[in-house]
C-alpha cells in the first residue's frame, strides 16, 4: 500500500508555536511545572520542558525547541533563571521572534517576549510564576492566566490548569483551541530524571483541550493509586489495597479496573462477602476480567478454593 504522507525526515523543521502557557514553582511542595494550550497540533512536544530538581521552561512563538534542553542544561550547571536567560538572548538567533519563560529550582523567574512575536503578545511575572502568550485575542489573556493560577485552590496541577482555563475564558488564542499539555517534576534531583517525573499529560488534538486536560487530572491520580495497589497485592497488604483503591474509585468511578483491584483487596482482607458482590458486578459488566483471576493467583497468593469462589461469580 502506497502512502501519501511525506517522509519522516521532512518533519524536522522549526516549530512555530503561537500559544499561551504558564511556568511555575509550587511554594509548598517545590514542584516545578509548565502548562500550555495552543491552536497547534501536539503542542506538548515543543513548548514544555522540565527536569527534576532543575527547573521548568516554556519556549514558544518561533519555538526554538532546542532551547528547552539547552536551558535545562545551563540550569543544571548551577546558573539562575535570569543568568540563563541573559546567556540565551546573547547567543541565540531570531530572538525577536521568540518567547521564553524559565523557573529554576529556587523559584526565580525569567521571561522574555521578542518584539516581533505576533500580537497580541506578552508575559506577566509573579512570585515563582510567569504566564505568556502570543497571537492572543487581547492583552488581558496572559495576566488572566497568572491570576487564575495564583487565586485558585487545589493541588499544583489543578492550579496550573486553572490558569490556562482563566486565559481561555478571556478569549485565549485568536485562532481557537487544538492541543494542551502539562509537565510537572519534583524538587529533588535524581540521576535518573524519569524518577522525578510527577506528571506528563498531553492532549494532541481536541476541540476543548483544556477541558480534556482537566478531565485527565483525576484519572492520572487514580492511575498512580492503582500502581501502588498492584505492589501492595504482591506484599499481601490487602488492608492498604482497600484504602488506596477506595480513593481511586472515588476519583474515577467509571473505571472497572479500579473496582476490580478494590474487590481483590476486600476479598484478600477477609471481607469476602463484599468482595464477591463487587466481583459479580464487574464480571457482569465486563466478563473479560474473569480471565485475569487465575493469572493473578500466584501474585496475590490466592489458593485454589479462592480462585474457584471468585470465578463462580462470573457464572451465577
Amino acid at each position: 500500500m502506497s502512502s501519501k504522507m511525506p517522509p519522516l525526515s521532512s518533519y524536522n523543521t522549526p516549530q512555530i508555536t503561537n500559544t499561551f502557557s504558564i511556568v511555575a514553582r509550587d511554594k509548598e511542595t517545590g514542584l516545578m511545572g509548565v502548562a500550555v494550550q495552543s491552536h497547534y497540533f501536539s503542542v506538548g512536544i515543543t513548548v514544555p520542558w522540565a527536569e527534576t530538581g532543575v527547573g521548568a521552561v516554556a519556549t514558544q512563538a518561533y519555538g526554538g525547541v532546542d532551547f528547552g534542553p539547552i536551558i535545562l542544561s545551563l540550569l543544571k550547571d548551577g546558573h539562575s533563571a535570569n543568568t540563563v536567560m541573559e546567556k540565551i538572548l546573547k547567543t541565540a538567533t531570531r530572538t525577536q521572534f521568540r518567547q521564553i519563560a524559565i523557573v529554576d529550582s529556587k523559584g526565580e523567574i525569567a521571561a522574555f517576549t521578542g518584539m516581533s512575536c505576533t500580537p497580541e503578545a506578552g508575559h506577566s511575572i509573579g512570585e515563582a510564576v510567569s504566564s505568556q502568550g502570543n497571537v492572543m485575542i487581547n492583552k488581558l489573556v496572559w495576566p488572566a492566566i497568572k491570576n487564575g493560577y495564583v487565586s485558585s485552590k487545589g493541588n499544583f496541577a489543578e492550579r496550573l490548569v486553572n490558569g490556562l482555563e482563566a486565559g481561555q475564558k478571556i478569549g485565549g488564542d485568536l485562532r481557537g483551541q487544538q492541543s494542551a499539555a502539562i509537565l510537572i517534576v519534583s524538587k529533588e534531583r535524581y540521576s535518573n530524571p524519569f524518577k522525578g517525573l510527577v506528571m506528563d499529560l498531553r492532549v494532541e488534538d481536541h476541540p476543548a483541550p483544556i477541558t480534556e486536560l482537566k478531565r485527565l487530572l483525576p484519572l492520572h491520580a487514580a492511575h498512580q493509586l492503582l500502581n501502588q495497589a498492584r505492589l501492595l497485592i504482591i506484599d499481601s497488604d490487602f488492608a492498604k489495597v482497600i484504602t488506596v483503591m477506595e480513593q481511586a474509585v472515588s476519583l474515577a468511578p467509571e473505571k472497572i479496573e479500579h473496582k476490580f483491584y478494590l474487590a481483590l483487596g476486600l476479598y484478600g482482607n477477609g471481607d469476602k462477602k463484599q468482595g464477591l458482590i463487587l466481583f459479580k458486578e464487574i464480571f457482569t459488566k465486563e466478563p473479560q476480567w474473569l480471565k485475569l483471576i487465575p493469572r493473578l493467583a500466584s501474585r496475590s497468593k490466592m489458593n485454589a478454593n479462592s480462585i474457584s469462589e471468585i470465578m463462580a461469580q462470573g457464572t451465577t
